[in-house]
């Protein structure tokens, strides 16, 4: 299982067929690699897992369109809404949230990860949204994946 980041082929991993597996979209890689789809809420073992990867490039510069970078590495409105409408469904409570970023406040100590995540979509909406609901973050644990490839070889893992 893993989420996406912000270099991903999103060419290539859109393309894969879309399943429901742990209650949540995913798209199906191979038999044993599933990329858990932003904006869904898995149950695995009696735990919720709030998935939400992607994350702004702060290489884009120097990256190609649709071939070293890709403009859905942000979020778009489409799974905004999808993460508020499962969210809703759970009461906005979950065990857990995995992300290839961090909301703003888990960075503030690592140097230059705060400014870099303040320009980040997808770090400011994870902050927005414990923010707004008060719950998240409290009684959840944040999992920022980082080190990942589109088939899934997760390389390290920050709990």
């Amino acid at each position: 299982l893993f989420v996406d980041g912000n270099h991903e082929n999103y060419d290539l991993l859109y393309n894969y067929p879309v399943e429901t597996l742990f209650c949540g979209k995913v798209h199906k890689i191979k038999d044993n690699i599933f990329h858990l789809m932003r904006g869904e809420v898995f149950n695995i073992d009696g735990l919720t897992f709030f998935a939400f990867g992607g994350a702004t490039s702060t290489d884009k510069a120097g990256r190609i369109e649709h071939i070293s970078w890709w403009p859905q590495e942000n979020f778009c409105l489409a799974e905004f809404d999808n993460a508020a409408m499962n969210l809703e469904k759970v009461n906005f409570k979950v065990d857990y949230v995995i992300t290839h970023t961090a909301p703003i406040r888990f960075l503030e100590k690592v140097p230059d990860a705060a400014s870099r995540a303040a320009e980040c979509k997808t770090s400011i909406m994870l902050s927005e949204l414990i923010t707004s609901t008060g719950s998240l973050g409290i009684s959840t644990r944040i999992i920022t994946v980082k080190n990942q490839c589109a088939a899934g070889c997760i390389k390290s893992c920050c709990l």
